[in-house]
């Protein structure tokens, strides 16, 4: 499936307080977020949806909740996962040449 992406320059977001790298074995189910222009001020949350893969050293996926204004938020539709002190699309990010994990398919083992 195909994203459209918008010609308008996304927002960068970060983790408040600031982590380099969010795993599996770090059970951090939701972190403040707020953006690269503005890092002291909260704009959002982000939620913990999995993992990228079994091993307790794979990366956490995220769905960020922005506000939009008061008591209302608007979840964005790509996964996160945090890798260098900032959130970044998951599908972009397995892309790239220097991650060292890629996003696996969940498959059940075989009882063979």
């Amino acid at each position: 499936m195909q994203r459209v992406r918008s010609s308008f320059p996304e927002p960068i977001y970060i983790p408040v307080p600031h982590v380099e790298r969010l795993t599996a074995e770090d059970q951090v189910r939701r972190i403040a977020v707020a953006t690269v222009d503005a890092p002291t001020c909260i704009c959002g949350v982000a939620i913990r949806v999995g993992t990228v893969g079994f091993a307790p050293t794979d990366l956490a996926l995220y769905r960020l909740k922005i506000r939009e204004r008061p008591h209302r938020y608007c979840t964005l539709s790509p996964w996160y996962v945090v890798e260098g002190g900032r959130f970044l699309d998951a599908e972009d990010w397995k892309q790239q040449p220097f991650s060292t994990l890629l996003l696996r398919q969940h498959v059940k083992p075989s009882m063979d």
